[in-house]
């Protein structure tokens, strides 16, 4: 690869996937770095191919939102055909989880809520992401997340690209119907945003294995193991959130990005509820909640708290207990 392309000069590679590579470049007309994504050389006479490219620079230039990288132009330079993006600077989720581990829900929930809000506007517009994994989602230093590569986005209703018996995407994330190579919706996306969640949260994806076939079976025959197995310090709503997302039907699923961000929006509000509470506890100042009238009632959270307590504090409730029989017995009897 020459140093420089057109009016860009090649300064480093980013990335590099199936059909191309993503580089850091200057743009010497306007003086502003940039991101160069280059179809490779040898498949740039694939007229099928090349549509696909195309249609990524379209469905992204049709999209104007802070979470999502911005695409300034689609050109070529001779035989090299190529996308100019938005350079963002920061690390990619799957970096991050590399190097820290899984994030806690505290910190995770932030970022999430912003791919969420971008995959939901996208969807909003017609577009669907398609190849939605941890590497195509940007933290900045300020924290803001930036979405990549909707580099085989599909328009709704536009031209079908895969043929047939392709798939496209990424293994690990792909949905059951994009493993069997049917229709692609909305469902399909939430579906790798909850094994991308899954991912987050417990290091690792629910489906694995030494090959794509092994991996494909895992999304089209096993179940899940409870993200909680692995770490559980985050609430039971959250869980059920995450293996809603990655129902094997599309229909079981959340019928839209935004209702799976209300879910776990409820579940944050839950888990900031009870982390409230904790603290009163801690301070003794802990109020009464009318929602805690059902456990206040549970009789068996009355014995497993009396069976807790040494001996001499069951037999004083024993004798007080007595003592109130005594005395109710006596009033009983002297007003009859």
């Amino acid at each position: 690869m020459a140093n420089r392309i057109g009016s860009f000069e090649i300064r480093e590679i980013l990335g590099k996937g199936g059909m191309g590579t993503v580089y850091r470049a200057m743009d010497l007309s306007l003086n502003r770095e940039v991101a160069l994504k280059v179809i490779n050389p040898e498949l740039s006479g694939n007229i099928n191919l090349m549509k696909r490219f195309q249609n990524e620079a379209l469905a992204m230039a049709r999209l104007s939102h802070p979470n999502i990288a911005i695409i300034y132009n689609f050109s070529s330079d001779g035989n090299l055909h190529y996308i100019v993006m938005e350079y963002i600077r920061g690390k990619n989720l799957s970096q991050i989880i590399k190097e820290e581990g899984p994030l806690p829900w505290n910190r995770a929930f932030p970022l999430f809520q912003q791919i969420l809000m971008a995959i939901d506007y996208a969807h909003g517009e017609g577009i669907i992401h398609r190849d939605i994994k941890p590497s195509n989602f940007i933290v900045q230093p300020n924290r803001m997340i930036k979405v990549t590569d909707f580099g085989i986005a599909k328009v709704f209703g536009g031209e079908e690209l895969t043929r047939a018996g392709a798939t496209l995407g990424t293994s690990l994330y792909m949905s059951p119907e994009q493993i069997l190579g049917q229709s692609i919706g909305p469902f399909s996306d939430i579906y790798s945003l909850g094994i991308t969640l899954y991912e987050i949260l417990t290091g690792r994806v629910p489906f694995f294995g030494n090959s794509d076939f092994e991996i494909q079976r895992g999304h089209l025959e096993l179940l899940p193991l409870p993200p909680r197995q692995f770490i559980s310090n985050f609430s039971q709503e959250i869980e059920t959130a995450i293996l809603k997302s990655i129902e094997k039907k599309p229909e079981r699923r959340f019928p839209s990005v935004h209702h799976f961000l209300e879910a776990l929006s409820s579940a944050k509000e839950t888990d900031l509820r009870q982390e409230k509470e904790n603290l009163l506890k801690k301070e003794g100042e802990l109020p009464f909640r009318p929602s805690a009238w059902k456990d206040a009632i549970s009789f068996n959270r009355w014995i497993a708290q009396y069976q807790n307590l040494s001996s001499g504090a069951r037999l004083m409730i024993l004798l007080s207990g007595i003592l109130l029989l005594i005395l109710f017995l006596i009033i009983v009897f002297s007003i009859s």
